[in-house]
């Protein structure tokens, strides 16, 4: 039996949905042992909308196991029974929400997604258009992409990227003898799967990470020939005809810092642990959670962490990355982690 869920990988103002086909028994809640959430309908309105919020929090939110999970549903309980309009609900769930841990977790209008999705769809079309531009030239046989944040759930943006990005790495393969940069320090987020399919040939794996939910069941995302996806979900397929990378294989540094945010960090997760790969930088944003959309009233719907990211180690993400090799921004201009990781590159080169 299957379901259809909504996941968001969200950052700031960058905001994007992917509905999905998961198998129910695949994320199964992990706390299914606690008593349940009393919800009656005799209850004042926003007292039984934010028991059925809670009720919900409790199946599906990775932080429901948490060892004060109990007080903190016991104290939005309480404070639900003087509640008396929408927005002061909302902030009850936020502040349960904060208080277990999830900083990924977050509000919005029903009508409000649409609109911003529109809108989002409009800015990833752009920087579509600007991926050739964001390279720059590296001294040396190193070729530098640089990946910018995308949010788009619309199919035809969303595959223009994927086969642009593809194709810019195509075009800087042949330069790339002795490695490559992958540059995600401005990548805030959005939607991590058109940014996957476009460095599909460089992931050098079937399985480049997954998904955990709160019991420990892991999906995994894959890379085959057709296309990118995770559990039995192709989202993003090939359809730029490109031949296979000669420098696929090479050393990989990918840059990071504080901007990397949620699809930004999945795809720092990505990469780690590939062989020859280190990421460079400064620590992360921290939002290494992916999250489902749940009804919560009639106007708005709430957003929890559902699922943490783990690497093809099988490490798992709970905050923000530290990267393998620490490098503070400069302070005159100069680009310190850009440098370090060239001279890594470099020496590293040397060693083949």
């Amino acid at each position: 039996m299957t379901r259809i869920a909504s996941f968001i990988l969200m950052a700031g103002s960058i905001l994007a949905i992917l509905s999905v086909e998961q198998n129910a028994s695949s994320d199964a809640s992990a706390t299914q042992t606690l008593a349940p959430v009393a919800v009656s309908s005799n209850k004042g309105e926003y007292e039984y909308v934010i028991g059925s919020a809670l009720e919900s929090l409790q199946r599906r939110s990775i932080y429901a196991n948490s060892v004060i999970w109990t007080q903190a549903r016991d104290r939005a309980i309480a404070s639900s029974k003087t509640v008396s309009g929408e927005k002061e609900a909302i902030l009850v769930m936020l502040r349960l929400l904060r208080e277990l841990g999830d900083e990924h977790a977050f509000p919005v209008p029903k009508e409000g997604v649409e609109q911003y999705l529109q809108r989002a769809s409009t800015r990833a079309a752009a920087t579509s258009q600007d991926i050739a531009q964001r390279n720059k030239a590296i001294e040396g046989d190193i070729s530098y992409v640089s990946i910018a944040a995308f949010a788009s759930t619309d199919p035809a943006t969303i595959q223009k990227f994927s086969d642009d990005l593809s194709r810019q790495i195509k075009t800087a393969d042949a330069k790339a003898t002795c490695g490559w940069i992958i540059d995600l320090r401005d990548n805030s987020g959005g939607n991590m799967w058109p940014m996957a399919a476009g460095v599909s040939q460089l992931l050098n794996a079937e399985s480049f990470g997954s998904f955990q939910s709160g019991n420990g069941a892991k999906v995994a995302w894959w890379n085959s020939e057709g296309g990118v996806g995770f559990g039995g979900q192709m989202v993003v397929s090939k359809t730029a005809e490109l031949p296979a990378l000669v420098n696929s294989k090479k050393s990989i540094a990918v840059l990071v810092g504080p901007k990397t945010s949620s699809s930004g960090e999945a795809m720092a997760v990505a990469f780690h642990g590939r062989p020859n790969t280190l990421l460079f930088g400064d620590i992360t944003h921290g939002l290494t959670t992916s999250t489902e959309r749940l009804a919560f009233s009639d106007h708005f719907d709430l957003f929890i962490s559902t699922s943490r990211f783990v690497d093809r180690t099988g490490h798992v993400y709970s905050g923000p990355i530290a990267p393998d090799v620490i490098v503070a921004a400069s302070k005159d201009g100069s680009d310190a982690p850009l440098r370090a990781a060239i001279d890594w590159l470099h020496q590293d080169c040397k060693k083949s």
